[in-house]
């Protein structure tokens, strides 16, 4: 069980990074006036902290003490550029996917019910959020924002 309880701690914790991440890039979003993917980010910014609360509470509901916010999860607040937090987004996104499933399997293994059924539940959070993150990421090619990035335009 000691396994299990630490996967599920690092699990929030990508999650809240994540999040983080996920905030950030939102912020953008409005601040450039691409607001339906900002309101999809901030969406999706919702339910990654959902699930890592869940998480938190079900650690909670054993004892287990959890700090999510160290130096090692800030990431740098300065940074602006949309196609930086969007590969941050990416490779978290395939973390949370790759950690859920180890996750659940060694819950399976166990017959864990209560961590399986978080685990379930999270892995159809993280595949909405992949849907939505596929729109994002149209609707930021469209606006060109990707590319001008690509061309050496910040666009902050």
């Amino acid at each position: 069980m000691m396994i299990l309880t630490k996967k599920l701690k690092q699990h929030a914790k990508y999650e809240f990074e994540f999040a983080g991440f996920c905030m950030d890039l939102s912020s953008w979003c409005f601040n450039n006036n691409i607001i339906e993917s900002g309101n999809s980010l901030r969406m999706i910014t919702q339910s990654s902290i959902s699930s890592m609360m869940n998480i938190y509470n079900k650690l909670a509901e054993k004892g287990v003490s959890c700090d999510f916010y160290s130096n090692e999860t800030l990431h740098q607040r300065n940074i602006k550029s949309p196609g930086y937090l969007m590969e941050k987004i990416l490779t978290h996104h395939n973390i949370r996917i790759i950690n859920i499933e180890s996750i659940l399997n060694s819950a399976l293994k166990i017959a864990n019910l209560p961590v399986i059924n978080i685990c379930q539940n999270i892995k159809i959070t993280h595949q909405n959020d992949g849907l939505h993150m596929l729109n994002i990421i149209e609707r930021m090619a469209c606006e060109n924002v990707l590319l001008r990035e690509v061309e050496g335009y910040r666009g902050v």
